[in-house]
């Protein structure tokens, strides 16, 4: 019985070119974190998920019609109420201006939330 296995590289310049800019980003939140600068931490990690949303994105949709592949923003209903879900959470847990550990705790309650209804959904293609 002869079993036949396929490797699939990503590559490295994609590695290194996301890896080089997401890697800085973590560093320097964590590390001002840690000298109690929570404001400017939060500037931070706030910061870079606002520079995915809204510049990555849509870049994945122009370069998915320069490729040929259907990449749209048609979400399913599912993924949109996750979505307003964890931007509820993040609101309400910054809009106080400090933080606890249950603070901390519905945030990572909330993480494993989404990851687990990601796990669990059902995909439909359009």
């Amino acid at each position: 019985m002869k079993t036949h296995i396929t490797v699939y590289l990503l590559n490295p310049q994609y590695v290194f070119i996301s890896f080089s800019y997401l890697y800085p980003l973590q560093i320097t939140a964590v590390s001002v974190a840690m000298k109690n600068k929570m404001d400017l931490a939060i500037g931070v990690a706030v910061g870079s998920s606002t520079q995915i949303s809204l510049f990555v994105v849509p870049v994945t949709v122009i370069f998915g019609w320069c490729v040929g592949k259907p990449m749209t923003l048609n979400y399913p209903i599912y993924e949109i109420s996750l979505y307003i879900l964890s931007i509820f959470t993040v609101s309400v847990c910054l809009g106080t201006g400090k933080s606890n550990w249950l603070l901390g705790s519905v945030l990572i309650t909330t993480y494993f939330m989404l990851g687990i209804g990601f796990w669990f959904e059902k995909v439909e293609n359009f």
